[in-house]
């Protein structure tokens, strides 16, 4: 079940992540047609698309660490 969970959590980071870049390049293209003179709204996007990444791959990590240490314990016959 902790599996399941990391990989949901990763998931869901992940499409965050996409959802956050998609807005800040929503808002960096709002901002060369001048509807949107607000830059640090760009950078506040983006680094919450990066944060979102980098939690997302932290749950990837652990996901797949767990997988190879239950691979382990299956694959010992001592």
């Amino acid at each position: 079940m902790q599996r399941a969970k990391l990989i949901r959590n990763a998931i869901f980071c992940f499409y965050f992540a996409v959802f956050f870049v998609i807005c800040s390049s929503i808002a960096l293209g709002l901002g060369s047609l001048q509807i949107v003179n607000s830059s640090a709204l760009v950078f506040l996007l983006f680094g919450i698309a990066l944060l979102f990444l980098f939690i997302g791959l932290w749950h990837a990590t652990r996901e797949a660490l767990l997988s190879y240490r239950i691979v382990q314990l299956e694959t010992c016959d001592d």
